[in-house]
């Protein structure tokens, strides 16, 4: 049973992470985290187009060549060789992809890369081989979203963690699957550990640290394949996308999730959104529709010294804006999704790829909802600008107040006002109508009055240390720290910046005071680049913001064009921001 289940782990990887196209690399990445560097003695794949003729699985001991390919790592300084290990060739129409074995004895360094067919050599694609690099398995073969877990049961048997019980179908083996419980032994796959490090290796589950049982090499039939066996401690954190992730000695691995139920007898995790019968269907393979639009005002700082000369000191600002979405979810990112709805006194961390929108929509697919349109104390029917995407933004302006005697160029001043535009008050978001979402509103939130920070936010944050910050008032609403740090992304350009980042979700309550976000959080963010030129600008920042408690404030429903309804939540919030370095 055991040989049969990681014949469905490495498939589940093959099969959901295949894609590009013709005769050249476009990217070499390890096997589990799908990001670049190469861990000795770790799988990894090759992208790009035909790379191969046919799909082939191999059996170990793995061989060089494998369906006419092959694939061979050059030190880029010079030096003999290394071919790797064929594991699979894939194509499917157009798309075609490699995974291969690295060699354990292959020294850390840049390589030259090339792949080898019938039709002749690719030209060389630069990668870095290091010692250590474990890269979780997800199921969607991606590197995020849920991690593949094998559950063990009393009896010794095993089941696919999901969010239900139930069961599937592999090649004719019927597999069961459904949520871990508190005290259960559970088994994570991945690739990079570098052989057996049980004593080095930490597993984070819901920021808990738990020392594995086991992490060292998976079967003998599978090299390159690692496991970490762990149980779950009895007070672990539950729910449908519980943050997994695994540190071995100063190495973070990607971020990943797990299902936890809040005992043994139970047949679903709980979410706070969700029915178990919708959990079901996304299970399934299914999809379901969700909504979100936030209204923010975020008090920061603008320099003005270089418009006028006078003002040496940064000003107080507020940036206002409000964007949404209306999304159609799937199991994978269902994690992603709820990312800003997660357990109060928990943290998440996920990926963005776009613009500084983006850091607030989860990588979905987005409906058309038509014209929609904000009013309330100081907005009166301000229409959203629907991109391509069908993202939905609504620019309300920048306030600053200028120090008395002060006036600023016409050109400049009509840049700003004079007011904030967001205050206490009832907002409401309405819908004309478009392709996929039909009329809905008005959709209202009210604004409680909001907190005052204790400290201004810092300019540098140390990834390797805890970050606590105070606050008063903001009753007991809900209070959200986001941090996000990242470079520029492949297609960033300096009319359309665009960005490949990780983003932290931390959720409290205003009534607790302060929140300290875990240097086991900080550390999965990158350092942020420094500056440049303006396509390839680093982005980095920190926020602190009393939102608007969800579901008592905000809920919606909308028509869909095809038929039912999309739940939606309307969150409006008043907050500060700071641009900040991670270090």
């Amino acid at each position: 049973m055991k040989r049969h289940l990681m014949k469905f782990v490495i498939a589940l990887s093959a099969a959901a992470a295949a894609q590009a196209q013709a005769p050249v690399i476009t990217d070499v990445q390890d096997a589990g985290s799908y990001t670049a560097v190469i861990a000795q003695g770790s799988v990894f794949v090759v992208k790009g187009t035909n790379l191969a003729t046919s799909s082939v699985f191999a059996t170990a001991p793995y061989p060089t060549v494998l369906g006419g390919v092959s694939i061979t790592f050059t030190p880029v300084g010079g030096g003999a060789s290394v071919t790797a290990l064929m594991v699979y060739t894939f194509r499917d129409g157009s798309v075609t992809q490699l995974a291969a074995l690295l060699p354990a004895g292959t020294a850390a360094g840049d390589y030259n890369v090339v792949v080898r067919t019938g039709a002749g050599a690719s030209a060389a694609f630069t990668v870095t081989v290091v010692v250590r690099k474990f890269g979780i398995i997800t199921v969607p073969g991606s590197g995020a979203g849920r991690a593949v877990i094998l559950n063990v049961l009393p009896d010794g048997k095993v089941a696919v963690n999901r969010f239900t019980s139930g069961s599937l179908t592999y090649q004719g083996t019927v597999y069961a699957y459904g949520p871990a419980y508190p005290g259960q032994t559970v088994i994570t796959f991945g690739t990079g550990l570098g052989g057996t490090v049980t004593d080095s290796t930490v597993v984070i589950i819901g920021g808990q640290e738990v020392k594995p049982l086991y992490a060292g090499p998976s079967d003998p039939q599978y090299p390159g394949l690692d496991q970490i066996n762990v149980t779950l401690p009895a007070n672990v954190q539950t729910g449908c996308y519980v943050p997994f992730i695994v540190r071995v000695g100063t190495q973070i691995s990607n971020a990943t999730t797990i299902s936890i139920a809040p005992n043994s007898s139970a047949t679903a995790c709980v979410d706070p959104v969700l029915t178990p019968d919708q959990l079901t269907s996304l299970d399934r393979g299914g999809t379901l529709s969700r909504s979100w639009f936030y209204l923010s005002s975020n008090n920061t700082t603008i320099n003005l010294s270089s418009v006028v000369p006078t003002l040496k000191d940064p000003l107080p600002a507020r940036n206002e804006s409000a964007t949404g979405a209306f999304a159609q979810i799937t199991a994978d990112n269902l994690a992603d999704a709820n990312a800003f709805f997660a357990p109060s006194g928990t943290c998440q961390v996920f990926h963005r790829v776009g613009g500084a929108l983006a850091v607030l929509i989860p990588n979905t697919t987005l409906l058309d909802a038509g014209t929609v349109t904000l009013n309330g104390p100081n907005v009166t029917n301000q229409a959203f600008t629907e991109d391509a995407t069908h993202l939905y933004n609504l620019n309300l302006g920048t306030a600053v107040t200028l120090p008395a005697g002060v006036t600023l160029p016409p050109i400049i001043a009509q840049q700003f006002t004079s007011t904030p535009k967001i205050t206490t008050g009832t907002y409401s978001i309405s819908g004309a109508g478009g392709k996929d979402v039909g009329k809905f509103g008005p959709a209202s939130v009210t604004i409680p009055s909001p907190l005052t920070l204790a400290n201004p936010l810092p300019a540098s944050i140390p990834r390797a240390q805890n970050l606590t910050i105070s606050w008063t008032g903001g009753g007991t609403n809900p209070v959200q720290i986001i941090g996000a740090s990242g470079g520029p992304a492949a297609d960033s350009t300096q009319a359309n910046p665009s960005f490949n980042s990780q983003v932290f979700v931390c959720t409290t309550t205003a009534d607790k005071g302060s929140f300290t976000v875990p240097a086991s959080i900080l550390a999965q963010l990158p350092a942020t680049p420094p500056l440049g030129p303006a396509a390839a600008n680093g982005l980095g920042f920190i926020s602190v913001a009393m939102t608007t408690p969800v579901p008592a404030n905000g809920n919606f429903t909308a028509p869909l064009t095809a038929g039912g309804t999309i739940p939606g939540s309307f969150v409006g919030s008043i907050g500060f921001t700071a641009n900040t370095t991670y270090q």
